[in-house]
């Protein structure tokens, strides 16, 4: 399963919240919860094919504690001082998720990244946000 894109587009989009920006964090974080919905679908949807849809219950609860520990994992950054001024970032994020919620399932495995979620990318790196 191939879902590389998946980690990468949350760091970016996540990187660029601020505690300033209310509305555009809302939407944000409004968006992030929905694409880390869809993310434990599609893993879900991948594991039952993959295994025949015969999928334990212990090793289902495994790999949704996973989704959630990489969901998690980027949405204390999210309110650092550091992102405060950065509300352009925080829009163009919102819209890279956004576009990534109409993505089927099937679909994430061959995924290009959406421009979106590039753009929010190139913004963030180029203000030293990220690498």
């Amino acid at each position: 399963m191939k879902m590389n894109v998946l980690p990468a587009t949350l760091v970016f989009a996540s990187l660029a919240l601020s505690a300033s920006a209310h509305a555009d964090v809302a939407d944000y974080m409004k968006a992030a919860g929905a694409f880390c919905d869809k993310l434990k679908v599609c893993i879900s949807l991948e594991m039952e094919k993959e295994m025949g849809g015969e999928v334990p219950p212990q090793m289902r609860g495994m790999v949704e504690g996973m989704a959630d520990q990489m969901c998690q994992q980027y949405v204390p950054e999210m309110f650092e001082e550091k992102f405060a001024a950065h509300e352009d970032i925080v829009e163009k994020s919102t819209e890279c998720l956004n576009e990534m919620l109409d993505i089927d399932c099937s679909e994430f495995e061959d995924l290009n990244e959406p421009a979106s979620c590039k753009e929010a990318e190139s913004m963030a790196k180029a203000r030293g946000l990220i690498e």
